[in-house]
C-alpha cells in the first residue's frame, strides 16, 4: 500500500459519500493533498523548519537538495518566469485573446 492509498483510507474513514463518487472524490482528494503538500514543503523550504511529522533522513535529503546549484539555477529560472509573465494567470483562450492584440 502507498502513502496515497494510506492517506485516502484514513479519509474515507472519517467521511461517508455515494459509492458512485468514488472516482471524483478520490481526484480532487488527491489534487487538493498534492496542492496543501506543496504548500507545506513551499513553507518548510522558506523557513528551513522541518515539518513535525517529516522523517528526519527525508528532511535532510531536501535540505541538500535544495542547497544544489540545480536546484538554485531551476529556483532562480522560475522566478523570472513568473515574474516576466505580464499577462498573469489566466486561462489560456483569455492569454490568446491578448496576445492577439499584440
Amino acid at each position: 500500500m502507498n502513502i496515497h492509498e494510506l492517506w485516502f483510507g484514513e479519509f474515507e474513514r472519517r467521511y461517508w459519500w455515494l459509492p458512485e463518487h468514488d472516482n471524483i472524490i478520490k481526484k480532487n482528494f488527491e489534487k487538493k493533498g498534492a496542492a496543501r503538500l506543496k504548500d507545506i514543503l513551499s513553507d518548510a523550504h522558506e523557513k528551513r523548519m522541518k515539518p513535525q511529522w517529516m522523517n528526519e533522513e527525508v528532511w535532510e535529503g531536501l535540505y541538500n537538495y535544495w542547497d544544489t546549484p540545480e536546484f538554485k539555477a531551476k529556483a532562480e529560472r522560475n522566478k523570472r518566469n513568473r515574474a516576466s509573465d505580464f499577462l498573469g494567470p489566466r486561462f489560456i483562450c483569455t492569454h490568446k485573446q491578448l496576445y492577439s492584440f499584440y
